[in-house]
């Protein structure tokens, strides 16, 4: 599982990537069941986590010991909002429960200040 994931990285290949993920988070979470109940942090998690499965979206996962979930893929945003309505509907979520964000296509960016500009900095 570890071995798939830097070579999808390097590869761009989403599928594979979200695979070995899905495979990672797995047997991560099956090590603390015993003490979270669940491979997820519960039976809510691991419905939002199949249900993201369902959807197409992989490397789906929690957060060290949760509650956050995640998943890569595809949607548009017509589907992201129905995935949204139903995730609320079917989960109770309330709206600040779901957010879409997508990945930057670039590494970080680094500038310098000009002078004066980190004056007003805390």
């Amino acid at each position: 599982m570890l071995l798939g994931i830097p070579p999808a990285v390097v590869e761009r290949d989403l599928l594979a990537f979200g695979a070995a993920l899905d495979e990672l988070q797995a047997r991560i979470g099956a090590a603390f069941a015993p003490v979270q109940g669940s491979v997820y942090a519960g039976a809510q998690s691991e419905g939002l986590i199949a249900d993201l499965g369902r959807l197409g979206l992989s490397g789906a996962g929690q957060s060290s010991g949760g509650p956050t979930l995640y998943a890569f893929g595809f949607l548009s945003e017509p589907e992201r909002d129905l995935v949204a309505s139903r995730f609320r509907d079917r989960y109770g979520l309330h709206s600040a429960a779901i957010t879409w964000t997508k990945a930057a296509d670039q590494g970080a960016v680094l500038a310098c200040a000009g002078e004066g500009e980190l004056d007003n900095l805390v």
